[in-house]
């Protein structure tokens, strides 16, 4: 069973991703990570990405597939889909690729986004995202590393894509709309994990009513 996230930059897919990933035994696939740890490897693909990302804009559809099918690598296992795809054309390379059987979106209005943005830092060591809300002097506690500021985590940067999802990954929710649920990620943490578990359970269900 595969399911893709959909949702504005910031609206919290990497956080919804790992609830998944970590409680209902989904395999990650963060098109944004995968970037990063290709330009932090300094590889062919991440030499590429790196001129876009630092402009603010998104990485060409070819590069992405490259690193999609790297990560794949042919597996038959089930996957969250995070941040791919972003475009119709993008939707419609993923189902040559493997099927989608539900889309969840994560809906947050931009104001709390950007609010969001302006606080988020990542480790550069393990990867890990954090607020500053959430650390003490922006060190990582997971294994003390000092955190940074990611390029695309720039305000600028991050209204530019704001605009970039209304015209480009925004029309993907009536592409979708067959196989979409939609979770509020703009309250607290406890609220999001019970949609998470109230969603992914109509997911099962569904899911083995068609097997």
């Amino acid at each position: 069973m595969n399911i893709v996230l959909l949702g504005k930059p910031g609206a919290g897919k990497g956080y919804v991703s790992e609830i998944l990933k970590n409680e209902y035994g989904f395999n990650h696939i963060s098109t944004g990570n995968l970037c990063r740890e290709n330009i932090k490897n300094n590889t062919k693909l991440g030499v590429l990405a790196s001129t876009y990302v630092q402009k603010g804009d998104l990485v060409p559809l070819d590069i992405i597939l490259d690193m999609l099918k790297q990560a794949l690598n042919n597996s038959s296992d089930n996957y969250i889909f995070d941040g791919f795809p972003r475009t119709l054309i993008q939707a419609q390379q993923l189902n040559k690729i493997t099927p989608v059987d539900y889309v969840i979106l994560v809906d947050v209005p931009n104001d709390i986004i950007l609010q969001r943005v302006a606080k988020r830092r990542i480790c550069p060591n393990c990867s890990k995202l954090f607020s500053t809300d959430e650390v003490q002097d922006e060190i990582c506690i997971v294994c003390n590393t000092k955190l940074t500021i990611r390029a695309d985590d720039n305000l600028e940067v991050a209204k530019k894509r704001l605009q970039l999802y209304e015209t480009e990954t925004k029309p993907l929710v009536d592409f979708y709309k067959d196989k979409l649920l939609i979770l509020d990620n703009s309250k607290d943490l406890e609220n999001t994990k019970q949609q998470i578990k109230e969603i992914t359970e109509r997911i099962y269900a569904k899911f083995k009513e068609n097997v």
